[in-house]
């Protein structure tokens, strides 16, 4: 599961940060998305339910990983509930 994330933004990454996905804006500061939409993008509800992909990337070492590659995932724009916030992978 872990692989399959860091996968995903690793060909974000190889794309030059640019590309057209449901969910996904592409910004000045870089990639934008929310939790649900990136949990869409990757598994359906019959292979991973959304709170356990939410344990599964929060305990993962996906900014670690992509910092090798030269970017990271950050808050974008914080709100009171984590599946509204906007994160955005963006360069270091």
């Amino acid at each position: 599961m872990q692989a399959r994330i860091y996968r995903f933004f690793e060909g974000l990454v190889e794309s030059g940060l640019s590309g057209r996905l449901e969910g996904f804006d592409q910004r000045e500061e870089g990639i934008s998305f929310t939790l649900p939409a990136l949990y869409r993008q990757l598994f359906s509800t019959e292979e991973l339910s959304y709170r356990h992909f939410r344990s599964v990337l929060y305990s993962s070492e996906l900014n670690q990983r992509l910092a090798k590659q030269g970017v990271a995932v950050g808050i974008l724009h914080s709100s009171n509930k984590v599946d509204k916030n906007i994160y955005y992978l963006h360069r270091l």
